[in-house]
């Protein structure tokens, strides 16, 4: 993994803002290069769903990895402008991307969400979560990600179809 950062793990990186909010984009920009993200992620800069803004929010992370999908990609990674590092430690994220990859049984991994509970998975860096909504940032293995995909809108946000 270059830079030691635990970044490569991560085949294709999006993060979704909205085209009326160029501020927001600017600050997302910032946040990530200081997390040594800098130039590898894509935005996907979009119109706000004014009829019902959770479909457009879901039919963004649907498009991202949908692009991921068709670059290939095995591990698929979401931000939304609002990212923000705090306490961001990069050997506790190499760490995180490495039992993954020894793991190579997960379907999401969170960076930060609210939870239902936590479970111990013998590595610090990571724990076992019963996900309840408001996903920071996420990434999605490519099975798991084709199943998202192919979820079409059924009023449910993207938090909420997560969670199921």
């Amino acid at each position: 993994m270059s830079q030691g950062l635990g970044w490569d793990f991560f085949d294709a990186i999006y993060c979704i803002s909205l085209d009326s909010r160029p501020d927001r984009t600017a600050a997302a920009k910032k946040q990530l290069a200081l997390a040594g993200l800098g130039g590898r992620v894509e935005f996907l800069v979009v119109a706000r769903d004014e009829q019902n803004p959770a479909r457009g929010i879901y039919r963004s992370h649907q498009r991202c990895l949908a692009l991921g999908l068709a670059a290939g990609a095995r591990h698929i990674l979401i931000f939304e402008d609002d990212v923000f590092f705090r306490e961001y430690n990069p050997n506790r994220l190499r760490e995180a991307c490495r039992f993954l990859s020894e793991t190579g049984e997960w379907d999401a991994f969170f960076l930060g969400c609210l939870t239902n509970g936590s479970h111990p998975t013998g590595q610090e860096a990571v724990v076992r979560v019963r996900y309840r909504c408001l996903a920071h940032a996420y990434a999605l293995n490519r099975p798991f990600a084709e199943r998202i995909a192919r979820q079409p809108w059924q009023g449910v946000p993207i938090d909420g179809l997560l969670h199921a």
